[in-house]
């Protein structure tokens, strides 16, 4: 996570590597880092992501990051 300003943090590079991807670890890291941020008093997370990242968006989708 990257501080973006006063009240937002920006979700940066998260990785599963392939031999450990589908068994819902990417899941867990985003979600835990979203209660981190809130813990830390940040009221928004934005991310930058592609249409190749389907995984990723997908993840922040369902975790409501977005």
């Amino acid at each position: 996570m990257r501080p973006y300003n006063k009240n937002t943090v920006e979700l940066k590079r998260v990785f599963v590597i392939p031999t450990e991807q589908g068994k819902g670890i990417g899941t867990v890291l985003v979600s835990k880092l979203t209660e981190w941020a809130k813990e830390l008093g940040y009221k928004k997370m934005i991310l930058e992501t592609g249409e190749l990242l389907a995984e990723s968006c997908h993840i922040y989708s369902k975790l409501e990051c977005v």
